[in-house]
């Protein structure tokens, strides 16, 4: 009979059986490599925000995962939220249906702390579309030469970060977390690797005592042979303003002479805007006259697992003029049933709010508008695609020219998608 429970220290030589089955990369599985992985881990089953679960068959544990409490922004406010991470099914008992199990376990466990949002780092996209986890936000990566950065002043303060000053570093990045949507503050086991991490370079800009942004990079040879070919990586770029931007990137362009390329990620879809040229190194080229400029990848993805408490938590966000009444359809990944949302958006009040959902078709259906209003439109859709636009991680008009929503009025669509603008998609770099 399948039990599953929090794994404790007693449970570290079974776990990372399991574990290290599943996740090989970057590992050789050797006993000096099992050595470090058991110290890791012990010393992060004592983190207050990580909770290792295990499911056992018998006395034998047959998948594992972690779950890691945190707090995300959600359009303006930060809530808790409940991350899935190592999610692993032992190699002798796979296809057995036992990561679904695991899934649906992490999210009751998400509903009971009242964390509407259940976002991961996924492993396989189909696999959790499947589920109803949406995708989130494109991440772009530049590799540009460095002499390619915008040419511009270094307004800001720009000193070096010592190992006894990352309280500070982290203050800046929540600061820059209570600002942006979809952003997670930094986890337990992401602050260790950073206070242990003595190999990256940490810059930091200041206003007088207070730290308006940071850049965290690293060095890699760009020859095999020639050791004054290099390249920068800016493994994270955090900025409170645009003139801390600006002196960043000026920063850069001056290690030109030591460094002749730059790496940058960039969560902002408008990024390439503020260089100088952006053409990416391997010169790519798309017919007829398109030049590479970035790589871009995909991250989080989010399922609303608790519909009230999400609408609650989220029902001031910022709304275009106008206002729109929306019944939404789609198939419950899980239950395999047709379910509803009922949404009143915009308005005098501005924001959402959710006026009813539940079963479509069952007693507590209002689809005739005896007990509320009639929906302008009625939009229906896979629950992947709802959570990816209820995050908006997508814009409602692009889905439904794509065929993936469908509407019955087109018009009060257009004017939704409008009401629904918010100028932010989901973007965080947090590592979970």
């Amino acid at each position: 009979m399948l039990k599953i429970r929090e794994l404790v220290s007693s449970d570290i030589e079974r776990y990372l059986d399991v574990y290290l089955n599943a996740y090989p990369a970057f590992k050789t599985l050797d006993a000096e490599c099992r050595a470090r992985q058991r110290e890791r881990n012990l010393r992060n089953m004592e983190l207050s925000d990580v909770d290792y679960i295990g499911m056992f068959d018998g006395e034998e544990l047959v998948a594992a995962m972690k779950l890691v409490h945190f707090q995300m922004n959600l359009y303006g406010n930060v809530v808790p939220a409940l991350g899935l991470m190592s999610l692993a099914v032992h190699p002798l008992h796979k296809k057995k249906g036992l990561a679904l199990k695991m899934v649906q376990y992490y999210e009751a466990r998400a509903v009971e702390l009242k964390a509407s949002v259940a976002p991961l780092l996924p492993f396989n996209m189909t696999f959790y579309r499947s589920m109803g986890y949406g995708l989130g936000s494109r991440r772009s990566l530049y590799h540009i030469p460095t002499a390619n950065l915008p040419k511009g002043e270094i307004s800001a303060d720009l000193r070096f970060v010592s190992a006894q000053e990352l309280d500070t570093l982290v203050a800046c990045y929540n600061e820059k977390v209570e600002s942006t949507h979809g952003m997670i503050r930094k986890t337990g086991e992401e602050l260790g690797d950073m206070r242990a991490d003595t190999a990256s370079i940490r810059l930091g800009a200041y206003d007088g005592q207070r730290m308006t942004g940071y850049l965290i990079y690293r060095f890699e040879d760009a020859s095999e042979t020639n050791f004054t070919q290099n390249r920068i990586v800016a493994d994270e770029l955090i900025c409170l303003d645009a003139e801390t931007l600006e002196s960043f990137l000026e920063y850069l362009r001056r290690q030109a002479d030591l460094a002749q390329s730059v790496v940058l990620t960039s969560g902002c879809d408008d990024f390439y805007h503020v260089l100088a040229d952006p053409q990416d190194l391997s010169m790519e080229y798309l017919p007829y006259g398109y030049l590479q400029v970035c790589r871009s990848f995909i991250g989080y993805m989010y399922k609303i697992v608790d519909y009230p408490e999400f609408f609650r938590v989220t029902g001031n966000r910022p709304t275009g003029a106008g206002s729109v009444t929306a019944r939404i359809e789609y198939p419950d990944a899980f239950a395999k049933e047709e379910r509803f949302l009922l949404l009143d958006i915009g308005g005098e009040r501005g924001g959402w709010q959710l006026l009813a959902c539940g079963t479509a078709g069952s007693p507590d259906d209002v689809r005739d508008g005896s007990e509320g209003p009639v929906p302008e439109l009625t939009l229906r859709c896979r629950e992947c695609d709802l959570n990816a636009l209820l995050m908006n991680s997508a814009r409602l008009m692009p889905l439904i020219d794509l065929g993936v929503v469908r509407t019955d009025n087109t018009d009060a669509a257009r004017r939704m998608d409008m009401i629904l603008y918010y100028s932010s998609k989901p973007y965080s770099n947090t590592d979970f």
